[in-house]
């Protein structure tokens, strides 16, 4: 039934939620690294070719100053840079420097940097975890730590240079029809969500928005999702 299927899905997304929260030990010690200096000298830096190495980044980054810890994320499978690094410097003087790369034109593409935040919504999950730690690529992502005024457009323009998005979908309380701060992306392709999952700690609407690979769905007798909206302007409740 339709009351059914909503049932479940609400499950599903609490298990991806749970997923989201998990995140990485990387991230979170390089934001441990600069919490144990005078102020946090962490930065975020995306928008890297993924064909950047580490001594690339690293090595365009000390410049600025002395690096204490540096993480830029890999794909699994190829091994190439996912485009986003979490770089650490010793001194403030450095991480101003570094500050002064944000647009910065890198190959074809431009190097977001920004402070880095890492305090997820709630103080849960370890400082940084925008990434979750389920690793099965797909076409379908999940987003969390989302504005409570995001709107279906704003998701639509963030992730348009992913690929193709086919669907849209905001979680809501089933009984109040409240926005739950989470919701789902669905890509034409499976480059589409691996593009998605790479902009992790992207900041959407002033928040940094967590993302990672939607949990393998069980089959349904249904077929379905059970009736929470399609395109534009849909998904989203009181």
């Amino acid at each position: 039934s339709s009351s059914s299927s909503s049932s479940d899905e609400e499950e599903e997304e609490e298990e991806d939620a749970k997923l989201a929260e998990k995140g990485s030990s990387a991230p979170a010690a390089a934001a441990a690294g600069g919490a144990e200096e005078e102020g946090n000298f962490t930065i975020f830096v995306q928008g890297a070719p993924y064909e950047t190495t580490d001594e690339e980044l690293k090595g365009l980054f000390e410049q600025c100053g002395a690096i204490k810890d540096f993480n830029m994320p890999k794909w699994e499978d190829s091994g190439r840079s996912k485009g986003t690094a979490i770089i650490t410097f010793t001194t403030e003087a450095a991480y101003n420097k570094a500050l002064e790369y944000d647009g910065y034109t890198m190959g074809s593409r431009w190097l977001g940097v920004k402070p880095f935040q890492g305090k997820p919504a709630g103080g849960r999950g370890a400082p940084g975890s925008y990434r979750g730690d389920n690793k099965e690529p797909n076409n379908t992502v999940f987003i969390g730590n989302l504005s409570w005024n995001i709107d279906e457009d704003t998701i639509y323009s963030a992730f348009a240079e992913c690929g193709t998005i086919t669907h849209v979908r905001f979680a809501t309380d089933r009984d109040t029809g409240d926005f739950r701060g989470f919701g789902h992306v669905e890509f034409e392709t499976v480059e589409g969500g691996k593009a998605a999952v790479a902009m992790a700690g992207t900041e959407i609407m002033g928040r940094p928005v967590r993302v990672d690979f939607a949990a393998p769905r069980a089959p349904r007798q249904d077929g379905g999702f059970g009736g929470r909206g399609g395109g534009r302007g849909g998904g989203r409740g009181g």
